[in-house]
């Protein structure tokens, strides 16, 4: 079979391709996003262009014929090199633009951090601009267009985001060396009863919404509240005043340690587990950074 190439549809090679693939009518029009009777009506065009049957299909049966499945051996290696071309083209593209980045005060995610560290080595002349928002902020800046990505703990989510989760924290009991148990060598849950609580919450929240919806599950150990930071930054500074305790992301209170004269109270608490997100805007237009990190990001789920 030699084929005509200048009577010959692109078009109608890729429709038979996906039919022959799927070996299906209908599963090959919900790949292309058409109707079947149009799936239909390109498969006969293009069988008319080459005078060949490309395959047998009815309600019970669907086969290629011979030369169906030569036309299809060749569909394979032409889309193939095609998706191949489209991948170097894109290598090709020496993005030296801004790669725009929110991030959430402190956040610690270590498949985000290997992601910026690839795109980075891909390409040498980008700009990378990383800033530090709450979660709300990031949302808002997304939405406007002004960053590219955003990562974080997302309480709010926007309909017109897209959020992929990357992880999930916990968050455990902190003190600083100036509380008055880190003397003790052995914190029981009577221990924390009367204790002062600072809870970290950066939706800003009124105090009367954090006593109802925050603070309840403190009331088994009997804590009082003292007040809350909107910031991983100001929690801090509270930890190490003494006058509380402080609730932190696991990661984000582990690595505090190694700086600062702050432990974990090894208690069996009732853990609250952070989700944590990626997030982007699907109707902003994709740099090739951008791209490039949502592929690597999705490959490591």
């Amino acid at each position: 079979m030699k084929l005509n190439i200048q009577g010959l549809n692109l078009n109608n090679l890729l429709h038979f391709h996906s039919v022959a693939k799927h070996k299906s009518l209908r599963k090959a029009a919900q790949e292309l996003h058409l109707s079947a009777p149009a799936v239909t009506h390109s498969l006969n065009h293009l069988e008319h262009s080459i005078s060949e049957t490309l395959c047998v299909r009815n309600r019970s049966e669907f086969s290629l014929t011979e030369a169906g499945a030569q036309l299809y051996k060749t569909t394979q290696k032409i889309f193939f090199e095609l998706e191949n071309f489209s991948i170097k083209s894109s290598d090709k593209e020496n993005f030296n633009g801004v790669l725009n980045i929110g991030i959430l005060d402190h956040f610690e995610n270590q498949m985000f951090a290997s992601a910026i560290h690839k795109t980075v080595k891909k390409f040498p002349q980008m700009k990378l601009n990383v800033q530090s928002y709450d979660s709300d902020k990031i949302n808002q800046l997304l939405i406007e267009k002004e960053i590219d990505i955003g990562s974080g703990i997302f309480n709010q989510q926007s309909p017109r985001l897209k959020y992929s989760k990357i992880g999930e924290e916990k968050l455990c009991y902190y003190i600083s060396k100036n509380h008055p148990l880190w003397s003790k060598n052995k914190i029981t849950q009577l221990d924390l009863v009367g204790q002062k609580v600072t809870w970290l919450d950066n939706q800003n929240r009124k105090k009367s919404d954090l006593e109802l919806n925050i603070f309840v599950e403190n009331l088994k150990y009997k804590m009082q509240f003292y007040g809350f930071a909107n910031n991983l930054s100001a929690a801090l500074q509270i930890l190490i005043s003494g006058h509380s305790i402080v609730p932190l992301p696991e990661f984000y209170g582990n690595s505090l340690t190694k700086q600062y004269a702050v432990k974990k109270i090894p208690l069996d608490t009732k853990g609250r587990t952070l989700e944590q997100s990626l997030a982007y805007n699907p109707s902003f237009s994709s740099t090739y950074a951008r791209k490039f990190i949502l592929a690597n990001m999705d490959s490591s789920n």
